[in-house]
């Protein structure tokens, strides 16, 4: 069950996404950052309502401590770009070892 709800959170953010800002986010959910900061750093041609909603989404993963599982099901996900699957799996890495 958690493994479909996380893959219908990180549909709507996007995965490649949640890879691009996912220190962005990261912070965010540290509230070293605002969602305004966050929405304002996204550069792809998204409306401000869907910016605010991926935002949202991403922020809930982070809260709900699923970004390692996130990360796991991105490096997994055959239809995602090769770049974005080799920074999912970098970011992943990172992330085990600070939590060791």
């Amino acid at each position: 069950m958690e493994e479909k709800y996380l893959e219908n959170i990180l549909n709507r953010v996007g995965k490649a996404t949640f890879i691009k800002y996912y220190y962005e986010f990261k912070n965010l959910n540290k509230l070293e950052a605002s969602d305004k900061t966050v929405v304002e750093k996204i550069e792809e041609n998204y409306t401000l309502k869907s910016k605010m909603s991926r935002t949202s989404k991403a922020k809930r993963i982070f809260r709900e401590e699923l970004e390692i599982n996130a990360l796991e099901i991105i490096t997994n996900s055959p239809k995602v770009d090769l770049c974005i699957i080799e920074k999912a799996k970098k970011i992943l890495l990172e992330e085990q070892i600070k939590n060791k």
